[in-house]
């Protein structure tokens, strides 16, 4: 299964902390399923980019062009 993260906001506090963790522990105890990581340019950690493939997303968090633009990205996955 192909399973999407979205890891824009894995340098804020909070839930950006929950988000690393989260995808930190599933890249390294789940190795049957494939995953994806969405992220802004420059802003995925070395660790997670090297063991899942990454999508460079361009669209603010919160806003009205995340909910237009992510359907788009999703429907990009190769």
């Amino acid at each position: 299964m192909r399973i999407g993260i979205d890891c824009r906001m894995v340098s804020h506090p909070g839930i950006g902390q929950y988000t690393y963790r989260l995808a930190c522990e599933l890249l390294r105890i789940d190795q049957k399923n494939e995953y994806v990581l969405f992220a802004h340019q420059n802003f995925l950690p070395r660790e997670l980019a090297s063991r899942a493939k990454t999508h460079i997303v361009s669209c603010p968090v919160y806003s009205i062009t995340e909910q237009l633009a992510m359907p788009f990205y999703l429907g990009k996955i190769d």
